[in-house]
């Protein structure tokens, strides 16, 4: 191990702020479109200017082939140093970074202390790193965001006694956080990650402080791959097995006084795509996985399944008509579904190995036998009998042309996309 300064700031991440909004997880959303919606200035005619701006260098120990996360951007938060943008990212030695996005200064730096019930990882492998993996999120808009003293203000105070008066900035966490209310941590802004103990970590925003004491959620030494959240429930998918166990998709209710973890583990393989889940506008869950449910044989298949919010029940699900794949095929990265709404319902968008798109009604994933999409694309990235790393990658991108009506779906394809496709 070596300890060495990374450059933390890309381009795609400068785009991101250049709008002074909210970025809150990857892919934008729950739903993960990677869509920016506020967003008013970079057009077609001058997104050719496009430069880099600056870069950040942090401090952090790189662990395997792992070391900075992504950044997600904290827009017009109030704090007490007055408003700011922040980038906020986590890094592979436990630690969380927040910086001023106009300024390139740093605002603070919070390192996650280990507390697992088994030493910390002593070594590293490019798989399986250790430490801090998956990218920092945030639930909410920080761009409607409320002081901290009107949200002390509703703490009632002890009988016989006179409210005390809060800090105009910041008061005591007693005052702001408790009792936890559905509301409280998305008005506060907080910000939730997971360290190498597999404690998450529920984060002032504006100090990275502890809200809430750290809870364990998944096993020490995951390989967390994604984060989501709505609804104070929490959402994290491993990846390549890194604890020992099978890959999961894990959920933890905060509000809930048991902290209780649901947990969904497919039969094989994990989860596709590098948002993990999608999340819908009534609160399903949606990942794609490489099983079908029922199949006693074993085969590999290309499934997605619909789990209910908290105990991450298999509601429902589609799989492709057409043989099994391969175990090769299905050892390809794949991309993460999509949802979006579309005449008073959720609409999902998948990316099949086979190279096809598929659309999906939210009421009825594949209808009756599970394998009926609303619609199914010819195909459009290749796909391969032997694993070489074409197909659909990554996560799609989706968004409404207001004036058209039309709905535009950008999905990431490795290797050359097939010629009929163009």
């Amino acid at each position: 191990m070596r300890k060495f300064w990374l450059s933390a700031a890309a381009l795609a991440a400068l785009a991101a702020t250049l709008w002074a909004a909210d970025w809150p997880m990857p892919g934008g959303n729950p739903q993960r479109n990677g869509w920016a919606k506020s967003e008013r200035l970079i057009e077609k005619s001058n997104v050719r200017n496009l430069k880099l701006l600056y870069k950040y260098q942090s401090d952090n120990l790189s662990k395997g082939l792992s070391s900075l996360t992504p950044p997600i951007v904290n827009g017009n938060l109030i704090t007490y140093r007055g408003f700011k943008e922040m980038l906020i990212f986590g890094g592979s030695a436990d630690r969380v970074f927040s910086v001023d996005a106009d300024l390139n200064a740093l605002l603070w730096e919070t390192h996650l202390p280990y507390a697992g019930n088994k030493p910390a990882r002593g070594s590293s492998s490019p798989n399986c790193p250790g430490g801090l993996t998956s990218p920092v999120v945030m639930a909410g808009s920080s761009s409607a965001s409320m002081h901290f003293a009107a949200l002390a203000s509703r703490a009632p105070a002890a009988a016989g006694t006179r409210p005390a008066r809060p800090s105009p900035y910041l008061p005591p966490l007693s005052q702001s956080v408790y009792p936890l209310r559905p509301a409280t941590l998305t008005q506060l802004n907080a910000l939730y990650a997971v360290s190498s103990d597999g404690f998450l970590h529920v984060l002032n925003s504006s100090t990275g402080e502890d809200l809430i004491p750290a809870v364990r959620f998944v096993p020490a030494d995951a390989k967390v791959t994604s984060l989501n959240i709505r609804d104070n429930i929490v959402y994290a998918t491993t990846g390549d097995n890194c604890d020992g166990f099978q890959n999961a998709l894990f959920a933890i209710d905060l509000l809930s006084p048991e902290k209780t973890v649901a947990s969904f583990v497919p039969t094989a393989g994990g989860f596709s795509g590098t948002a993990g889940t999608a999340i819908g506008n009534d609160g399903v869950i949606y990942v794609q996985v490489v099983y079908a449910p029922g199949d006693t044989l074993g085969h590999y298949h290309d499934t997605v399944v619909a789990l209910t919010p908290r105990d991450l029940k298999v509601k429902d699900y589609f799989t492709p008509r057409g043989k099994p794949i391969n175990r090769e095929a299905a050892a390809m990265p794949g991309i993460t579904p999509v949802v979006f709404s579309y005449m008073g319902r959720d609409v999902l968008v998948a990316g099949g190995r086979n190279g096809r798109l598929y659309v999906l009604d939210s009421k009825s994933l594949g209808g009756a036998d599970h394998n009926t999409a609303l619609f199914e694309s010819a195909p459009i990235a290749r796909s391969s009998k032997k694993y070489d790393g074409d197909g659909f990658r990554g996560a799609f991108s989706a968004w409404l042309d207001v004036d058209t009506g039309r709905r535009w779906l950008y999905a990431p394809v490795f290797g050359a996309p097939v010629s009929a496709s163009h």
